[in-house]
């Protein structure tokens, strides 16, 4: 009975966190939406099935005055359109920028930071493809991807200033790809992708000017959240056989927020943003005999990286010897 009476008291405190959470980001939402009615409306860059605009879309009419200088460059032109945009290029206005951070400090208000401490894998993957790239302007300096991969092998025990987006796994572990396994201060997590900032954009004026505190991240408001239509409510409740949903089931199906391990569904958080972090390990994945990104892992042996190495599998992280696994290599040759 005991038992019974403090699980229940967990769920009541859960249920009260989750709907103050939620009650506070739709007063930041009805504010990003203000904001950005003054912009005009957000163009929609979707293609119907022939590979053509629905409609033609109208960028959005951006103060010039309220944008960093080098987003009044003229290749900034296509990233000022659009909001999500405007967060992966670092070309945001100020209250674009302090309604985020809002939101940033409403998530550490709520958040449960020992669970993701205890029961989340933080995965970074550095070969995530990314849909913002570095601009064509042979006046912006912007460091290459190679160098920046390979940074990481020389960091050793040194923190990394910038934010880092990474997978969340509470099972398993990436079927592609290679990258960092991180230990940090949780600032975000959704099981939706964020549309944050992309680290590869931000060039030498950019760097500049975030030195001191590294590059930020922040999360799209509404990429974390969809109010449900009436119809698509039926719809859940017929295939789910319910009469009705809880408060706190309305609030998952709307919010894609992780404050806990209540909010997660399956086994991984789709993106989790991590500051002040440190490389607790590399890891890669096998496939064929062969690892991913041998000659990044082969430039980790000269550079005497400490590792530790895994390979990542679908049930976790196992530990992987790289220099026998070259050693053996080269002895089959």
């Amino acid at each position: 009975m005991k038992l019974i009476l403090e699980n229940w008291r967990k769920y009541l405190i859960k249920e009260a966190r989750d709907q103050g959470f939620i009650d506070e980001f739709e007063v930041l939402l009805q504010q990003w939406n203000d904001l950005q009615a003054t912009y005009g409306d957000i163009p929609d860059y979707s293609l119907s099935p022939e590979g053509e605009y629905w409609d033609e879309p109208v960028p959005q009419d951006i103060p010039s005055e309220e944008i960093p200088d080098w987003a009044k460059r003229q290749s900034y032109e296509f990233p000022l359109s659009h909001p999500n945009s405007r967060r992966a290029y670092y070309a945001q206005t100020k209250d674009e920028i302090e309604i985020e951070k809002e939101l940033l400090r409403l998530f550490q208000k709520y958040a449960d930071q020992s669970f993701f401490q205890n029961e989340v894998e933080l995965v970074h993957n550095l070969n995530y493809p990314a849909d913002a790239h570095p601009l064509f302007d042979d006046a912006l300096e912007f460091p290459s991807a190679k160098q920046t991969r390979e940074s990481y092998l020389d960091m050793g025990d040194e923190k990394i200033k910038d934010v880092m987006s990474c997978h969340g796994f509470i099972k398993g572990g990436p079927g592609s790809g290679y990258g960092l396994i991180l230990k940090g201060h949780v600032v975000f997590a959704s099981r939706a992708d964020l549309a944050s900032q992309t680290l590869r954009t931000a060039h030498s004026q950019v760097r500049q000017q975030y030195a001191a505190s590294g590059l930020p991240k922040r999360a799209g408001l509404t990429r974390v959240h969809d109010e449900p239509s009436p119809r698509k409510l039926r719809v859940m409740k017929k295939l789910q056989k319910k009469e009705e949903f809880t408060p706190e089931e309305l609030n998952n199906i709307k919010n894609s927020v992780v404050l806990d391990g209540g909010d997660v569904k399956g086994d991984k958080i789709e993106e989790v943003l991590v500051a002040n972090s440190e490389i607790v390990g590399f890891w890669t994945i096998m496939s064929g005999g062969s690892i991913m990104a041998e000659d990044y892992f082969r430039k980790a042996l000269e550079k005497e990286t400490k590792g530790p190495f895994f390979l990542s599998t679908s049930s976790g992280f196992r530990p992987f010897d790289i220099q026998k696994y070259f050693e053996t290599r080269k002895g089959k040759k």
